[in-house]
């Protein structure tokens, strides 16, 4: 695990897939990856659809990245188009994530979730969350 760790940590998921598909414990890994990466099987989750389309957005853009290793700010450019194109939202320059994502926590806080949206470790991606629990 600490090789396919290190090829995950580092963004490469290519070379995590084709390491797994040497051994078999991972088969099941390894399945799913290509359904989700190379047949564009996307998931979706028991939510609105509104939200599912939002989901579909960031799932396109970790193929862009992570399996088709699209350069960041071109991966970039198509994340905007696209929600862009299902926000009904046309915006421009350097804010256009940030005011794209924005919208997105809107819609994800109008349905009762909370949610985080920005960059980690260089990658856009929301954290999403139903309940807090002060502890």
């Amino acid at each position: 695990m600490d090789t396919i760790g290190s090829y995950f940590r580092r963004g490469d998921l290519r070379a995590a897939y084709e390491y797994m598909q040497q051994l078999p414990e991972y088969e099941a890994w390894v399945h799913a990856i290509f359904e989700l990466f190379e047949k564009e099987h996307y998931r979706t989750y028991e939510v609105e659809e509104s939200l599912n389309s939002i989901l579909l957005v960031y799932q396109q853009y970790y193929r862009d990245v992570f399996w088709l290793q699209e350069d960041k700010s071109v991966a970039e450019e198509s994340f905007v188009k696209r929600f862009q194109s299902i926000l009904g939202i046309a915006v421009a320059g350097e804010d256009s994530i940030n005011i794209l994502e924005d919208e997105v926590a809107k819609c994800f806080m109008e349905h009762g979730y909370h949610i985080q949206v920005g960059k980690t470790s260089g990658y856009l991606g929301p954290y999403i969350w139903k309940t807090t629990s002060p502890t």
